[in-house]
C-alpha cells in the first residue's frame, strides 16, 4: 500500500514540477551561457537525461507488455529497474530473441542513432 501511495505522490509532483522545471532550464541556458555552442550542449545534456529517465520509467512500467511482444522464447526480460528499454533491446539483439516487433523498434532507434541498442547495453 505504501508503494502506491510514493507512486501517486511521485505522478502528481512530476506533473507539476517537470514542466515548470524543464522551462527553467532552458532559460538558466540562455542565462548563463553566452555562445550558442554552450547553450546547445547545456539543453543536449539536459534531452539526453530526461530521455534516459523515461526509457527507464517506460521498461519499468511496461515490462511484462514488452516481454509479451518484442521477444521470444529464451529472450532476455525487460523490467529490470534501473535499465532502459535501449538495453534490453540490445541484450536481445545481441541473443537474436526479438520478435518482428522488436527488431522494427530497435532498428527505428538504430536508424535514428547508429547502433543505438547495442552502445545503450547495461550491465548488472
Amino acid at each position: 500500500m505504501i508503494n502506491l501511495i510514493l507512486v501517486i505522490f511521485a505522478i502528481i509532483s512530476s506533473i507539476i514540477c517537470i514542466p515548470i522545471g524543464f522551462v527553467f532550464e532552458i532559460i538558466s541556458a540562455f542565462r548563463y551561457e553566452r555562445s550558442r555552442k554552450k547553450i546547445y550542449l547545456y539543453l543536449s545534456k539536459v534531452m539526453r537525461g530526461i530521455a534516459i529517465c523515461i526509457d527507464m520509467l517506460g521498461n519499468a512500467c511496461c515490462g511484462a507488455f514488452f516481454n509479451a511482444i518484442l521477444i521470444t522464447k529464451g529472450g532476455y526480460y525487460f523490467g529490470r529497474t534501473g535499465e532502459t528499454i535501449s538495453s534490453a533491446l540490445g541484450k536481445n539483439q545481441l541473443k537474436g530473441t526479438l520478435t518482428k516487433a522488436g527488431n522494427f523498434l530497435a532498428n527505428i532507434l538504430d536508424w535514428i542513432d547508429d547502433e543505438h541498442c547495442f552502445n545503450s547495453i547495461q550491465e548488472f
